[in-house]
Protein backbone atom coordinates (compact mmCIF):
# COMPACT_ATOMS: atom_id res chain seq x y z
CA UNK A 1 0.00 0.00 0.00
CA UNK A 2 2.63 2.48 1.17
CA UNK A 3 4.42 1.88 -2.47
CA UNK A 4 1.75 2.23 -4.62
CA UNK A 5 0.64 5.75 -2.24
CA UNK A 6 4.39 7.00 -3.14
CA UNK A 7 4.25 5.95 -6.91
CA UNK A 8 0.80 8.07 -6.97
CA UNK A 9 2.66 11.05 -5.39
CA UNK A 10 5.48 10.80 -7.34
CA UNK A 11 3.12 11.05 -10.53
CA UNK A 12 1.14 13.83 -8.89
CA UNK A 13 4.43 15.81 -8.49
CA UNK A 14 5.77 14.79 -12.18
CA UNK A 15 2.20 16.20 -13.42
CA UNK A 16 2.27 19.43 -11.36
CA UNK A 17 6.37 20.16 -12.39
CA UNK A 18 5.19 20.38 -16.15
CA UNK A 19 1.29 21.32 -15.93
CA UNK A 20 0.95 25.59 -16.53
CA UNK A 21 0.12 27.69 -13.87
CA UNK A 22 -3.72 27.56 -12.18
CA UNK A 23 -3.61 31.86 -13.43
CA UNK A 24 -2.64 30.17 -17.06
CA UNK A 25 -4.73 27.17 -17.55
CA UNK A 26 -8.18 28.72 -16.11
CA UNK A 27 -8.22 31.24 -19.42
CA UNK A 28 -8.70 28.51 -21.61
CA UNK A 29 -7.54 26.87 -25.39
CA UNK A 30 -3.07 27.80 -24.96
CA UNK A 31 -0.23 27.50 -26.96
CA UNK A 32 3.31 27.11 -25.46
CA UNK A 33 5.69 28.16 -27.02
CA UNK A 34 8.25 24.69 -27.71
CA UNK A 35 11.12 26.31 -29.00
CA UNK A 36 12.32 29.87 -30.75
CA UNK A 37 9.29 31.26 -32.37
CA UNK A 38 11.40 33.31 -33.88
CA UNK A 39 11.38 37.55 -34.40
CA UNK A 40 10.22 38.14 -38.01
CA UNK A 41 7.00 37.31 -40.01
CA UNK A 42 9.29 34.08 -42.44
CA UNK A 43 10.38 32.55 -38.92
CA UNK A 44 7.59 33.13 -37.00
CA UNK A 45 5.72 30.27 -35.00
CA UNK A 46 2.40 29.59 -36.75
CA UNK A 47 -0.19 28.68 -33.78
CA UNK A 48 -1.93 26.05 -35.51
CA UNK A 49 -5.18 23.71 -34.22
CA UNK A 50 -8.79 24.05 -33.49
CA UNK A 51 -11.00 26.34 -32.14
CA UNK A 52 -10.43 29.48 -29.99
CA UNK A 53 -7.28 30.76 -29.27
CA UNK A 54 -7.33 32.08 -25.77
CA UNK A 55 -3.62 32.37 -23.91
CA UNK A 56 -0.32 32.50 -25.76
CA UNK A 57 3.03 31.66 -22.90
CA UNK A 58 6.74 31.64 -23.96
CA UNK A 59 9.97 33.28 -22.85
CA UNK A 60 12.21 35.82 -24.00
CA UNK A 61 15.85 35.06 -23.11
CA UNK A 62 19.08 36.19 -24.02
CA UNK A 63 23.14 37.03 -23.03
CA UNK A 64 24.70 40.39 -22.05
CA UNK A 65 26.75 39.39 -25.23
CA UNK A 66 23.75 40.67 -27.31
CA UNK A 67 23.14 36.71 -28.64
CA UNK A 68 19.60 35.41 -27.88
CA UNK A 69 16.29 35.42 -28.06
CA UNK A 70 14.63 39.19 -27.16
CA UNK A 71 11.47 39.49 -29.89
CA UNK A 72 8.51 36.47 -30.43
CA UNK A 73 6.48 36.20 -33.15
CA UNK A 74 3.35 34.74 -33.58
CA UNK A 75 0.73 34.01 -37.03
CA UNK A 76 -2.30 33.82 -35.70
CA UNK A 77 -6.00 34.20 -36.90
CA UNK A 78 -8.37 37.27 -36.00
CA UNK A 79 -11.55 35.57 -36.06
CA UNK A 80 -14.18 38.01 -34.51
CA UNK A 81 -12.08 41.45 -35.05
CA UNK A 82 -15.29 42.94 -33.53
CA UNK A 83 -13.90 40.87 -30.47
CA UNK A 84 -9.81 41.77 -30.44
CA UNK A 85 -8.09 42.28 -27.81
CA UNK A 86 -4.66 41.78 -27.19
CA UNK A 87 -3.03 41.81 -23.52
CA UNK A 88 -0.02 40.64 -21.43
CA UNK A 89 -1.77 40.21 -18.24
CA UNK A 90 1.77 38.44 -16.79
CA UNK A 91 5.60 38.48 -17.03
CA UNK A 92 8.68 37.75 -15.02
CA UNK A 93 10.23 39.90 -13.32
CA UNK A 94 12.47 42.54 -15.07
CA UNK A 95 10.69 42.67 -18.48
CA UNK A 96 9.14 45.34 -19.55
CA UNK A 97 7.64 44.15 -22.31
CA UNK A 98 6.14 45.57 -25.87
CA UNK A 99 2.97 44.45 -28.13
CA UNK A 100 2.81 44.49 -31.89
CA UNK A 101 0.12 43.51 -34.32
CA UNK A 102 1.30 43.34 -38.19
CA UNK A 103 -0.80 42.49 -41.11
CA UNK A 104 -0.37 39.02 -43.10
CA UNK A 105 2.45 41.08 -45.08
CA UNK A 106 4.47 42.01 -41.89
CA UNK A 107 2.97 45.54 -42.10
CA UNK A 108 2.81 47.37 -38.51
CA UNK A 109 -0.92 48.18 -37.52
CA UNK A 110 -0.95 48.42 -33.93
CA UNK A 111 1.59 48.32 -30.83
CA UNK A 112 1.27 49.77 -27.10
CA UNK A 113 4.00 49.76 -24.39
CA UNK A 114 2.49 50.67 -21.07
CA UNK A 115 -1.09 50.72 -20.16
CA UNK A 116 -3.77 52.04 -18.32
CA UNK A 117 -6.26 48.99 -17.14
CA UNK A 118 -10.05 49.63 -16.14
CA UNK A 119 -10.93 51.19 -19.33
CA UNK A 120 -8.04 54.33 -18.34
CA UNK A 121 -9.08 54.31 -14.61
CA UNK A 122 -6.38 51.80 -13.35
CA UNK A 123 -3.50 51.99 -11.92
CA UNK A 124 -0.74 52.52 -14.97
CA UNK A 125 0.82 49.30 -15.83
CA UNK A 126 3.96 48.47 -17.60
CA UNK A 127 2.17 45.36 -19.31
CA UNK A 128 0.80 45.91 -22.55
CA UNK A 129 -2.93 46.28 -23.79
CA UNK A 130 -4.17 45.75 -27.79
CA UNK A 131 -7.90 46.89 -28.51
CA UNK A 132 -9.07 46.14 -31.92
CA UNK A 133 -8.31 50.05 -32.84
CA UNK A 134 -5.32 52.83 -32.30
CA UNK A 135 -5.94 55.46 -29.93
CA UNK A 136 -2.97 58.18 -31.11
CA UNK A 137 -5.18 59.84 -33.87
CA UNK A 138 -4.15 57.47 -36.85
CA UNK A 139 -7.18 55.98 -36.85
CA UNK A 140 -6.10 52.26 -37.35
CA UNK A 141 -9.42 49.57 -36.88
CA UNK A 142 -8.84 45.98 -37.46
CA UNK A 143 -12.05 44.85 -39.10
CA UNK A 144 -11.19 42.28 -41.65
CA UNK A 145 -10.50 39.18 -40.03
CA UNK A 146 -7.78 36.96 -41.69
CA UNK A 147 -3.99 35.90 -40.71
CA UNK A 148 -2.34 38.21 -38.57
CA UNK A 149 1.06 38.53 -36.68
CA UNK A 150 1.15 39.19 -32.87
CA UNK A 151 5.17 40.15 -31.64
CA UNK A 152 6.49 41.03 -28.24
CA UNK A 153 9.39 42.47 -27.17
CA UNK A 154 11.64 43.51 -24.28
CA UNK A 155 12.27 47.17 -23.89
CA UNK A 156 13.34 49.24 -25.49
CA UNK A 157 13.78 46.90 -28.85
CA UNK A 158 11.20 47.90 -31.08
CA UNK A 159 10.21 46.97 -34.81
CA UNK A 160 12.28 48.38 -37.94
CA UNK A 161 12.06 48.49 -41.88
CA UNK A 162 14.12 49.61 -44.33
CA UNK A 163 12.72 53.53 -43.68
CA UNK A 164 13.45 53.24 -39.87
CA UNK A 165 11.07 52.90 -36.62
CA UNK A 166 7.76 51.64 -38.26
CA UNK A 167 6.06 52.72 -34.45
CA UNK A 168 6.54 56.10 -33.23
CA UNK A 169 5.80 55.68 -29.26
CA UNK A 170 5.29 59.37 -28.03
CA UNK A 171 6.74 60.03 -24.96
CA UNK A 172 3.90 63.09 -23.66
CA UNK A 173 1.28 59.83 -23.99
CA UNK A 174 3.34 56.65 -22.67
CA UNK A 175 -0.04 54.75 -22.59
CA UNK A 176 -1.55 55.57 -26.77
CA UNK A 177 -2.31 52.74 -28.68
CA UNK A 178 0.05 53.40 -31.78
CA UNK A 179 -1.09 53.29 -35.68
CA UNK A 180 1.87 53.01 -37.64
CA UNK A 181 3.17 56.42 -37.12
CA UNK A 182 7.02 56.19 -37.45
CA UNK A 183 9.34 57.02 -40.53
CA UNK A 184 9.26 52.91 -41.87
CA UNK A 185 5.24 52.37 -40.92
CA UNK A 186 5.09 51.97 -44.76
CA UNK A 187 6.63 49.30 -45.25
CA UNK A 188 6.68 45.75 -43.64
CA UNK A 189 9.07 44.88 -40.94
CA UNK A 190 12.39 43.40 -41.81
CA UNK A 191 14.43 44.14 -38.46
CA UNK A 192 14.27 45.08 -34.37
CA UNK A 193 16.11 48.15 -33.30
CA UNK A 194 17.76 48.41 -31.16
CA UNK A 195 18.53 44.11 -31.21
CA UNK A 196 18.62 43.64 -27.60
CA UNK A 197 15.80 44.10 -24.96
CA UNK A 198 14.42 42.78 -21.65
CA UNK A 199 14.14 39.22 -21.24
CA UNK A 200 11.66 36.79 -19.15
CA UNK A 201 8.66 34.90 -19.25
CA UNK A 202 5.23 36.02 -20.51
CA UNK A 203 1.80 35.48 -20.95
CA UNK A 204 -0.79 36.75 -24.13
CA UNK A 205 -4.23 36.73 -23.32
CA UNK A 206 -6.17 37.28 -26.27
CA UNK A 207 -10.31 37.58 -27.57
CA UNK A 208 -11.18 37.40 -30.70
CA UNK A 209 -8.98 35.05 -31.97
CA UNK A 210 -8.26 31.53 -32.89
CA UNK A 211 -5.71 29.05 -34.08
CA UNK A 212 -4.78 28.98 -37.73
CA UNK A 213 -6.42 26.01 -39.37
CA UNK A 214 -3.55 23.11 -40.54
CA UNK A 215 -2.90 23.42 -44.31
CA UNK A 216 -1.55 20.32 -46.34
CA UNK A 217 2.03 19.43 -47.10
CA UNK A 218 4.00 17.39 -48.90
CA UNK A 219 3.94 13.59 -47.59
CA UNK A 220 6.56 10.62 -48.54
CA UNK A 221 5.13 7.78 -48.12
CA UNK A 222 7.05 4.30 -47.43
CA UNK A 223 6.84 3.34 -50.81
CA UNK A 224 8.59 6.88 -51.89
CA UNK A 225 5.44 8.58 -53.71
CA UNK A 226 4.55 12.06 -52.71
CA UNK A 227 0.96 12.86 -52.01
CA UNK A 228 0.00 16.35 -50.30
CA UNK A 229 -2.39 15.75 -47.01
CA UNK A 230 -2.48 17.10 -43.63
CA UNK A 231 0.01 16.11 -40.95
CA UNK A 232 -2.12 13.74 -39.11
CA UNK A 233 -3.30 12.24 -42.39
CA UNK A 234 0.67 11.61 -43.29
CA UNK A 235 1.45 10.04 -39.78
CA UNK A 236 -1.25 7.47 -40.06
CA UNK A 237 0.07 6.37 -43.44
CA UNK A 238 3.40 5.63 -41.69
CA UNK A 239 4.36 9.21 -44.21
CA UNK A 240 7.10 11.21 -43.93
CA UNK A 241 5.40 14.96 -43.44
CA UNK A 242 7.77 17.82 -45.28
CA UNK A 243 5.98 20.70 -43.65
CA UNK A 244 2.64 22.78 -43.81
CA UNK A 245 2.56 24.40 -47.29
CA UNK A 246 5.23 22.09 -48.72
CA UNK A 247 4.46 21.14 -52.46
CA UNK A 248 5.96 17.64 -53.80
CA UNK A 249 7.25 19.35 -56.28
CA UNK A 250 10.01 20.65 -54.34
CA UNK A 251 10.69 17.36 -52.53
CA UNK A 252 12.52 14.35 -53.68
CA UNK A 253 10.99 11.22 -51.39
CA UNK A 254 14.03 8.99 -53.07
CA UNK A 255 16.86 11.00 -50.88
CA UNK A 256 16.80 10.93 -47.31
CA UNK A 257 19.62 11.11 -44.59
CA UNK A 258 21.85 8.67 -44.24
CA UNK A 259 24.37 8.45 -40.86
CA UNK A 260 27.43 6.77 -41.33
CA UNK A 261 30.80 6.04 -39.58
CA UNK A 262 33.82 7.72 -40.94
CA UNK A 263 36.36 7.10 -38.86
CA UNK A 264 36.19 5.86 -35.46
CA UNK A 265 34.54 7.96 -33.18
CA UNK A 266 33.52 10.28 -36.35
CA UNK A 267 29.65 9.95 -37.64
CA UNK A 268 28.66 12.09 -41.12
CA UNK A 269 25.02 12.28 -42.42
CA UNK A 270 24.38 13.07 -45.79
CA UNK A 271 21.32 13.10 -48.01
CA UNK A 272 21.44 9.63 -50.01
CA UNK A 273 19.43 7.23 -51.82
CA UNK A 274 18.21 4.60 -49.75
CA UNK A 275 20.19 2.20 -51.47
CA UNK A 276 23.49 4.09 -51.68
CA UNK A 277 23.06 4.28 -47.82
CA UNK A 278 22.88 0.71 -47.45
CA UNK A 279 24.74 -0.83 -50.03
CA UNK A 280 27.67 1.55 -50.25
CA UNK A 281 28.08 2.46 -46.54
CA UNK A 282 26.52 0.13 -44.74
CA UNK A 283 24.80 2.93 -42.82
CA UNK A 284 21.53 3.81 -41.18
CA UNK A 285 19.06 5.30 -43.67
CA UNK A 286 16.25 7.49 -41.84
CA UNK A 287 13.03 7.13 -44.03
CA UNK A 288 11.96 9.11 -47.46
CA UNK A 289 12.80 12.97 -47.20
CA UNK A 290 13.65 12.67 -43.92
CA UNK A 291 16.46 15.91 -43.17
CA UNK A 292 20.21 15.68 -41.83
CA UNK A 293 19.43 18.41 -40.02
CA UNK A 294 16.98 16.50 -37.94
CA UNK A 295 18.66 13.92 -36.84
CA UNK A 296 21.27 12.68 -34.00
CA UNK A 297 23.33 10.38 -35.89
CA UNK A 298 24.59 7.93 -33.00
CA UNK A 299 27.56 8.95 -30.86
CA UNK A 300 29.31 5.93 -29.11
CA UNK A 301 32.78 5.51 -30.45
CA UNK A 302 33.41 2.38 -32.43
CA UNK A 303 36.73 0.06 -32.05
CA UNK A 304 37.83 -3.53 -33.54
CA UNK A 305 36.46 -6.49 -31.68
CA UNK A 306 38.30 -9.68 -31.78
CA UNK A 307 36.09 -12.84 -31.43
CA UNK A 308 37.02 -16.66 -32.43
CA UNK A 309 39.80 -15.06 -34.63
CA UNK A 310 37.91 -12.50 -36.41
CA UNK A 311 36.93 -9.21 -36.47
CA UNK A 312 33.85 -6.92 -36.64
CA UNK A 313 33.56 -2.87 -36.23
CA UNK A 314 31.35 -2.36 -32.95
CA UNK A 315 30.66 -0.89 -29.87
CA UNK A 316 33.11 -2.04 -27.08
CA UNK A 317 29.66 -3.26 -24.91
CA UNK A 318 28.65 -5.76 -27.71
CA UNK A 319 32.22 -6.64 -28.07
CA UNK A 320 32.07 -7.57 -24.21
CA UNK A 321 29.20 -9.57 -24.48
CA UNK A 322 30.51 -11.69 -26.69
CA UNK A 323 33.92 -12.09 -24.90
CA UNK A 324 36.06 -10.63 -27.68
CA UNK A 325 39.09 -8.22 -27.14
CA UNK A 326 38.01 -4.83 -28.01
CA UNK A 327 40.37 -2.20 -29.83
CA UNK A 328 39.07 1.58 -29.12
CA UNK A 329 39.39 4.17 -31.79
CA UNK A 330 41.10 1.30 -34.01
CA UNK A 331 39.37 0.27 -37.25
CA UNK A 332 39.74 -3.95 -38.70
CA UNK A 333 42.36 -3.16 -40.72
CA UNK A 334 44.75 -2.27 -37.95
CA UNK A 335 44.38 -5.19 -36.04
CA UNK A 336 45.84 -8.69 -36.18
CA UNK A 337 43.56 -10.99 -34.15
CA UNK A 338 44.51 -14.37 -32.99
CA UNK A 339 42.48 -17.47 -33.18
CA UNK A 340 41.82 -19.15 -30.39
CA UNK A 341 43.71 -22.29 -31.47
CA UNK A 342 47.00 -20.60 -32.19
CA UNK A 343 48.20 -21.85 -28.82
CA UNK A 344 46.43 -24.89 -28.20
CA UNK A 345 48.77 -26.57 -25.05
CA UNK A 346 48.60 -22.85 -23.26
CA UNK A 347 45.77 -24.98 -20.73
CA UNK A 348 45.94 -22.05 -17.92
CA UNK A 349 45.70 -19.11 -20.53
CA UNK A 350 49.02 -16.98 -19.49
CA UNK A 351 50.02 -16.92 -22.97
CA UNK A 352 52.64 -19.35 -22.78
CA UNK A 353 53.03 -23.33 -23.15
CA UNK A 354 55.18 -24.95 -20.10
CA UNK A 355 55.22 -27.24 -17.25
CA UNK A 356 52.40 -25.18 -15.40
CA UNK A 357 50.27 -26.24 -18.30
CA UNK A 358 51.15 -30.08 -18.04
CA UNK A 359 50.48 -30.01 -14.38
CA UNK A 360 47.36 -28.57 -15.16
CA UNK A 361 46.49 -31.13 -17.39
CA UNK A 362 48.10 -33.98 -14.26
CA UNK A 363 45.98 -32.46 -11.81
CA UNK A 364 42.77 -33.00 -13.99
CA UNK A 365 43.60 -36.25 -15.24
CA UNK A 366 41.22 -38.57 -15.90
CA UNK A 367 37.06 -39.31 -17.04
CA UNK A 368 35.52 -35.86 -17.60
CA UNK A 369 31.99 -35.85 -15.62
Amino acid sequence: MMSRFLLLLCLGCAIHAFAPSTSAADRGPQFEEDDDAGSLPATSKKVQGNGPLLLIAGRLEGSNRGQGDYQDMYEILISQPGSLRLEVPEVSEGLNAQLFLFDADGRGLLANDDSLPGGGEGQPSLNPVLPGASTDGTDVVIQEPGTYFIAISGAPSRPRSPEGDIFFFNPQTPFEVSGPDGQGGGLPITTWGPPVGDTGSYVISLSGVSFLPPSPGACCLPGGDCVEVLEEVCADNNGTFAGDGVSCDVIDCNIGACCFLKEYCYWECLPLAESDCVTRYAATWYGPASKCEDISCPDPCYGACCVDGGCVLTVQALCDAQEGTFHPYTMCADVECQSGDDCRGDVNGDGTVNVLDLLDVIQNWGTCP
